[in-house]
C-alpha cells in the first residue's frame, strides 16, 4: 500500500515553475536554483499548509504582481544600460527569445508574458552576464544597417 507524503515547501516551488516554464527539464533546474529562496527565508522543508503556502506566494510572487516583468522587458532594461530606448526596445523580445528558447536548454516561454519577480530576477541574472558591450555595439550597427525587423530577424538566427 502506497503511502502518500504531505507536500512541502520545495514541493511548492516545483509547481509554481512549471507554471510559468513549460519545459520540464528546465523548471526543475530553475527551482533548484531557486530553492535558495526558500533556505534564505526559512521555508525549505516546512510542510504545506495554507500559511507556509500564502508565505511562498509572498517570497516568490506571481505573474500578478505589481513588481512582475516579462523577460522581454527585463531585456529591455539590460539593453538600456547600453544602448538608445529604440534599439534596446527593438532587440528586447528577439534576444530574451533567442537566450532563452533556442538552444539546447530552452525554456519555451512566452517573452511577452510577465513573470513573478523571483523568476524575472533570475532571467535577469541569467541574461545580463551574457550582455557585453562588444554585443551591444554589434546590435547597434546591425540595427543602423537594417532597421527593427532586420535586427530581429537577425538576433532570432543568430548563434
Amino acid at each position: 500500500m502506497k503511502t502518500f507524503s504531505t507536500p512541502t515547501a520545495r514541493d511548492w516551488l516545483r509547481g509554481w515553475t512549471l507554471t510559468y516554464i513549460p519545459n520540464q527539464d528546465e523548471a526543475e533546474r530553475l527551482a533548484t536554483q531557486l530553492h535558495t529562496h526558500l533556505e534564505v527565508n526559512g521555508l525549505d522543508g516546512l510542510r504545506l499548509s495554507d500559511g507556509v503556502r500564502s508565505e511562498l506566494e509572498n517570497v516568490m510572487g506571481t505573474a500578478q504582481d505589481e513588481n512582475a516583468r516579462s523577460p522581454a522587458t527585463v531585456v529591455e532594461t539590460i539593453l538600456s544600460d547600453h544602448l538608445p530606448p529604440e534599439i534596446a526596445e527593438a532587440a528586447a523580445a528577439p534576444l530574451a527569445f533567442h537566450n532563452l528558447n533556442q538552444g539546447k536548454r530552452t525554456l519555451e516561454v512566452d517573452v511577452e508574458q510577465a513573470m513573478p519577480p523571483a523568476l524575472a530576477a533570475t532571467i535577469e541574472k541569467i541574461i545580463r552576464a551574457k550582455i557585453t558591450e562588444d554585443g551591444a555595439a554589434r546590435i547597434q550597427t546591425m540595427y543602423e544597417e537594417v532597421g527593427p525587423e532586420g535586427l530581429r530577424r537577425w538576433l532570432l538566427s543568430s548563434n
